[in-house]
């Protein structure tokens, strides 16, 4: 789970993956509104497909239990995603 500093209206600021003093965690999932609508701070420009992916992707903890115990069932489902939604021009 993500550490988020968080402005005094609440908004995302920023966004950790390791414990940081003064910070709680929060059970924010990738995809969630929240961790989007800082990403889109952060570029703006990134593309459909790409926010796309993000949301299809499954919890990095998720990967990395399916990468440890079948690397290729993993392999298949990120394939699966990128499939599904393709960079423009693939």
């Amino acid at each position: 789970m993500p550490y988020v500093k968080r402005d005094t209206q609440g908004n995302v600021e920023a966004v950790f993956s390791h414990p940081v003093a003064g910070l709680a965690e929060e059970e924010l999932e990738a995809g969630h509104a929240d961790i989007v609508a800082f990403e889109e701070k952060l570029d703006p420009t990134r593309p459909d497909w790409w926010l796309a992916r993000v949301d299809a992707y499954p919890p990095v903890r998720a990967q990395l239990d399916a990468i440890y115990h079948d690397i290729d069932a993993w392999k298949a489902s990120i394939k699966a995603i990128k499939d599904a939604h393709p960079k423009d021009g693939e």
